[in-house]
């Protein structure tokens, strides 16, 4: 009993019968009664529980028993009218007592029964009438509100009228079905109603999302693939084989296979998607394995991935399968997907070759990180060139190792070692006290540069030990790893955190120039730090102009963009501009994330007043980046006064462009058909998302509903997240003014004979 009911408790619409002691003792009697056989429909599960409640109050009530058609129906009815009344009052899907008792009496009156069976169900009834309870004296309403919504759909579709040549009617099981699927509001009705159809009547169900996908209010929505998702996963077409597959099809496919990928917090599809076995779920993956090889962009195959695991279940032999058959940045991409998706944890011996054989070496450094992020590690850790390039993709600053604490890596020890923002949280000690142990109880061949590795962890560990300070124990493990290594943007991005830690700038000591690699990373930064002062430009300028190097200039760039005062910033402007054209994207990229952290940081620099007028003219790089700095006063205006009328190739301004554009225009303040354009261009030159994730709170009002449609009928020349804003705009355009179903069904006379 205790497993069947906590494989049942998984699944949401279980957990809502499950919620009070009543509830789950009716629940307990039908795993009991139907063990491995309880109903996988939705629909199915609800009846059998409601089948087991009546037989009880039946036990209980003579009425029940004498009578349990006619309650059952009137159940039914009530579910319609207080559920359509919650959409247009404030009732809450409440009745007073005494409008309870008229609406039994007028219902049993219109079905010929006898009416003073209502007198006879309310006698002694104080806090509950049959599924009914009491919870505000004077009203009642339905136990929970799936019940509710259960019986409304067993209402609408029990009572659906039937239209004959010469005689046709509205109120037909198909009305009502369109009817329900354009208000938002019913969509549990809906789900409910749709488990009712049996395997005669399924085509007709896929029939009619087909045509809310070629209405032209609603083809631009994501409303038919919400749909035909949730259909998929409440088991409604677990009869019918053919269905079920057009049905996966629509859920897919849709107005676009991309627009199957969006997954988000406005339009989560993935979340729908998690389809049981039987419903669906191996052609659901087999689909979703061909969407992640044919996507292009990387939010694309970042979307497919999250909606590959959603749907659990995934045959892995497809990613198997696959990966001998590309080489190159491709095959990156694809152990990606093994790392996401779980296959590179399942990769044999035999098959170990396929990360390092297609001589991609510029990768080789991030696939070890991988395999050590999927327990395959070990490999990694005994090869001399894989440890070495791993250890240098690290102190490179990539944090794409993860650390497992029950099958730890020193490799990953060292990875978490290099992450300072979760030294200052101070978890991290304790994180990785026990998982050492267990390293060093194991009796591993280690390949020099990891026996170097070890070493450092242990020394980093003694540091734990003690009771230095978080930003003693930074320094001590920079100085450290530096020894070990020599100098990396990683050892640098951690001391520019450490220093923006400490406040005040300390005195600066003995002379340090940044690009000056015989003085120890934190006596350089502490001297470039003390130079924020007015009178410091021409300091500025000479670190800048002696930077040689890839590195010396991304951490002349980032000292200069955060630590000199307004005036000094100004006089090194120029030269600061010259220096970032030089740096490759993501380069940049890194210099502009590092700046934006540490204006996060307490004393991380002062505040920068910069008007546009005293930067007309500049690099657009050196625009971005400032905005990076202070990007609550400068970001405002950075795509307005420069960024708006960007008409080059150069992808890190694009990058910049098209973030800084998504965000205008999804936020309504600048909808131009030129704003849409540079959108346009600027995705299809980067084939990035936007990477702010701030661009997720806007859910589609700002976006011009002229504008929308265009956007979502070229969903491959735009970034996703606006994809679905403007999907969402659709659906706000498609469900306006529409009438309540309360009003339509009033209008088309649906219950001519059911009244």
């Amino acid at each position: 009993m205790k497993k069947a009911l906590s494989n049942q408790l998984d699944q949401p619409h279980i957990r809502d019968l499950a919620r009070n002691p009543m509830q789950l003792t009716i629940l307990l009697s039908l795993i009991l009664t139907k063990g491995a056989s309880l109903p996988d429909k939705r629909t199915d599960l609800y009846e059998s529980y409601l089948d087991i409640f009546f037989d009880r109050e039946a036990v209980k009530a003579a009425v029940v028993r004498d009578y349990r058609d006619i309650l059952e129906a009137l159940h039914e009815y009530l579910g319609w009218r207080l559920h359509s009344e919650a959409q247009v009052t404030s009732s809450g899907g409440s009745i007073a007592q005494k409008e309870l008792e008229t609406e039994v009496r007028t219902y049993l009156e219109s079905q010929g029964a006898d009416t003073t069976l209502a007198d006879e169900l309310f006698k002694g009834m104080v806090e509950r009438v049959l599924a009914l309870v009491s919870r505000v004296q004077g009203r009642f309403e339905f136990e929970v509100q799936p019940l509710r919504e259960y019986f409304a759909a067993a209402f609408l579709f029990s009572t659906a009228q039937v239209s004959r040549s010469g005689d046709e009617k509205k109120g037909t099981i198909i009305d009502r079905f369109d009817g329900l699927a354009r208000d938002p509001y019913w969509l549990n009705v809906i789900r409910f109603y749709a488990g009712f159809y049996n395997s005669g009547q399924l085509p007709s169900l896929v029939f009619r999302l087909k045509a809310l996908l070629d209405d032209p209010e609603w083809r631009w929505t994501d409303r038919p693939r919400t749909l035909a998702a949730m259909f998929l996963g409440d088991y409604s077409f677990a009869q019918d084989r053919m269905s079920r597959e057009e049905a996966i099809d629509i859920a897919l496919e849709g107005i676009g296979k991309r627009h199957a990928l969006a997954a988000g917090p406005m339009r989560p599809l993935a979340t729908r998607l998690v389809l049981p076995e039987g419903a669906g779920r191996e052609v659901t993956a087999g689909r979703v394995w061909e969407l992640l090889k044919d996507s292009s962009a990387g939010a694309d195959r970042e979307n497919a991935l999250r909606l590959l695991l959603a749907v659990e279940g995934s045959d892995l032999s497809v990613w198997h399968s696959y990966l001998p058959t590309v080489k190159g940045r491709e095959r990156t991409r694809w152990l990606l997907a093994g790392v996401r998706t779980g296959g590179l944890r399942q990769i044999s011996d035999d098959d170990w070759h396929l990360l390092w054989d297609d001589e991609q070496v510029d990768d080789f450094g991030k696939r070890a990180l991988w395999a050590v992020t999927a327990n395959q590690g070990q490999g990694v850790e005994e090869d001399e060139r894989l440890s070495a390039l791993a250890v240098e993709q690290i102190l490179a600053g990539d944090s794409g190792c993860g650390f497992d604490e029950e099958n730890p890596s020193w490799l990953g020890a060292l990875a978490m070692i290099m992450r300072p923002y979760r030294l200052f949280e101070g978890d991290l000690p304790f994180e990785l006290a026990e998982p050492i142990d267990t390293l060093l109880a194991r009796d591993s061949a280690l390949s020099p540069t990891m026996e170097d590795v070890r070493s450092v962890v242990l020394d980093v560990r003694r540091l734990y030990e003690s009771d230095s300070s978080p930003q003693a124990i930074l320094a001590e493990s920079i100085k450290l790893v530096a020894e070990r290594w020599g100098e990396s943007w990683g050892l640098f991005s951690n001391g520019f955190v450490l220093k923006s830690t400490e406040g005040r700038p300390s005195r600066s000591g003995a002379c340090a120039e940044l690009s000056d690699s015989s003085a120890p990373i934190l006596a350089r930064l502490q001297y470039a730090r003390a130079k924020g002062g007015r009178r410091f430009g021409n300091w500025w300028i000479g670190q800048i102009e002696n930077a040689e190097s890839s590195l010396a200039k991304m951490v002349c760039a980032t000292a200069a963009l955060a630590w000199p005062s307004h005036e000094a910033l100004l006089e090194v402007a120029p030269h600061l501009g010259s220096t970032l054209k030089k740096l490759n994207v993501s380069q940049f990229r890194a210099v502009c994330t590092a700046v934006e952290q540490l204006g996060w940081s307490r004393g991380a620099g002062k505040t920068v007043k910069l008007s546009v007028d005293e930067l007309q003219g500049s690099d657009l790089r050196l625009a971005i980046a400032f905005a990076a700095r202070d990007r609550q006063r400068f970001g405002k205006s950075l795509y307005k006064d420069y960024l708006r009328s960007y008409a080059g190739r150069d992808p890190a301004v694009l990058a910049a462009c098209l973030s800084a554009a998504t965000g205008e225009f999804l936020a309504g303040r600048s909808t131009a058909p030129t704003d849409l354009q540079l959108i346009r261009r600027a995705y299809r030159a980067t084939k990035a998302d936007p990477l702010d994730g701030s661009l997720m709170r806007f859910g589609g009002e700002g976006i011009p509903g002229d504008a929308a449609p265009g956007i979502v009928s070229d969903a491959s020349s735009f970034p996703l997240v606006l994809v679905q804003a403007a999907e969402r705009r659709c659906f706000l355009s498609a469900t306006a003014g529409q009438p309540s179903l309360q009003i339509v069904a009033a209008q088309e006379d649906w219950f001519s004979r059911a009244a």
